[in-house]
């Protein structure tokens, strides 16, 4: 399988809105609540310069986003659940850190495959994040 990385168009928001909706990723985000379109829509407008389209035989299964600001960034990562688990979101966290220097990262204290997945990258965890 030849994974690939694709410079994100506005025109790749549906597929990013889908992704994001599904109930595998909203369970491992902050935010669980459904993402609107015309809410994501304005923000895409702004964002997607920031998003790479991960594509597997010219067919898309996950985006990924660098957020950059000086030197530093934050890393958001999700893919088809059918590529879960094959290796292709550690590579590509690998492909980006040769890229973007500094990143970081938050993930759900109970998205241990996440976890592991930002730690064979090279992430070391450094705290947890609380919320109330």
């Amino acid at each position: 399988m030849k994974i690939k990385l694709m410079d994100a168009y506005f025109k790749d928001a549906k597929f990013v809105l889908n992704l994001k909706n599904q109930p595998y990723v909203r369970k491992n985000s902050y935010n669980k609540n459904k993402i609107r379109w015309s809410a994501h829509i304005r923000w895409f407008k702004q964002n997607y310069k920031y998003y790479k389209i991960i594509c597997a035989d010219h067919h898309q299964i996950g985006y990924v986003r660098v957020n950059k600001e000086d030197k530093n960034g934050d890393i958001h990562i999700a893919l088809l659940k059918d590529y879960h688990g094959k290796g292709i979101g550690t590579k590509v966290i690998m492909d980006m850190v040769k890229k973007h220097k500094n990143l970081t990262t938050q993930v759900v204290i109970d998205n241990t495959a996440s976890q592991r997945m930002f730690e064979k990258a090279g992430f070391k965890k450094i705290g947890v994040v609380m919320r109330k």
